[in-house]
């Protein structure tokens, strides 16, 4: 087996139920304070990992795919080659 490092950049996606204060979310980070925060309805919302994932694409102005990948706290996104 063999790892090939890409230097691609990766999203992780989590979820975080609702407080006293805030409705539930979702987080988008990056890495290196690259990061936003979503509203989560479960009523409405079909996937708002995605919708997390592509709004820091928007917010950084990355144009790449993305291919996604679970894990047991959210998703994991990476950038395929342009």
């Amino acid at each position: 087996m063999n790892i090939t490092d890409t230097h691609r950049v990766s999203i992780e996606t989590t979820y975080y139920g609702p407080t006293n204060h805030r409705g539930s979310r979702i987080k988008a980070c990056a890495g290196m304070g690259r990061k936003v925060w979503v509203s989560y309805y479960s009523d409405t919302d079909d996937n708002p990992h995605d919708r997390a994932a592509l709004a820091l694409m928007a917010k950084m102005e990355w144009t790449n795919d993305l291919m996604k990948g679970a894990t047991e706290t959210g998703h994991v996104y990476v950038m395929e080659s342009s």
